[in-house]
């Protein structure tokens, strides 16, 4: 049976989270909270939303374009290897999300993040009430 005491504090793996049973809500949100994937949403909160890629945005469709402007000297063989590249990397993240059971975990990260980020405005406007 698995606990937090198995997960690293630093670096939690997602397979130990997903299979840890004996954890409460509050120790499943301290672990998550110390995900590479937990620092890297809070950092882009700070972004423009545009600017931030969902799980469904992945493989958007004008890839293509995207890449011939990026390359403009590039054959057109070279963009289309390119294109098969990125599909096939696209092909292989929602495989691993969804044999590793990782979507639901990335869901609960992005809710946490944005959860930890209303609560530290809320702090915010108190203190300056003060």
């Amino acid at each position: 049976m698995s606990s937090i005491k198995t997960l690293s504090p630093l670096a939690p793996s997602w397979s130990a989270l997903r299979s840890a049973t004996a954890l409460s809500d509050d120790a499943l949100a301290h672990a998550l909270r110390q995900t590479a994937l937990y620092a890297t949403r809070a950092a882009a909160s700070e972004l423009p939303a545009e600017f931030v890629l969902e799980l469904g945005q992945l493989g958007h469709e004008d890839v293509r374009e995207e890449l011939a402007a990026r390359f403009p000297d590039a054959p057109a063989a070279t963009v289309e290897r390119l294109v098969g590249d990125y599909e096939q990397e696209g092909r292989r993240v929602e495989g691993l999300m969804e044999d590793e059971g990782v979507r639901g975990l990335v869901s609960e990260v992005a809710r946490l993040v944005e959860f930890d980020m209303a609560f530290a405005g809320e702090q915010a406007g108190e203190s300056m009430e003060e």
